[in-house]
């Protein structure tokens, strides 16, 4: 179990994703309303930090509803008219995909 503090904050995680390698296990929750990604340390039990995603500008990520995590520096993010971006753990938009 976790203890996820719940005073002065709001939580509207989709799509949570599971992320270990050799020194971490992380929880990844994707916020699309606050247009963030949440991290939680699953050895630790506590909230590490969030990856702010841009509204707007070079870094633009539109309204995402379903993340994949393959690294923290590739991060994949699918909306619902269909693009995918890759963003790195700082937000950056490192590719981008528009399937019409």
């Amino acid at each position: 179990s976790i203890d996820i503090p719940l005073a002065g904050a709001q939580y509207s995680h989709i799509t949570p994703n599971l992320y270990e390698n050799d020194t971490t296990f992380l929880l990844l929750g994707l916020d699309p309303f606050s247009n963030k990604i949440d991290l939680y340390d699953l050895v630790e039990k506590k909230f590490i930090s969030s990856i702010q995603l841009h509204h707007e500008g070079p870094n633009q990520v539109l309204s995402p509803r379903a993340m994949y995590v393959h690294t923290l520096d590739s991060i994949f993010l699918l909306n619902d008219i269909n693009q995918l971006y890759l963003v790195n753990r700082r937000g950056e938009r490192v590719s981008f995909w528009d399937f019409d």
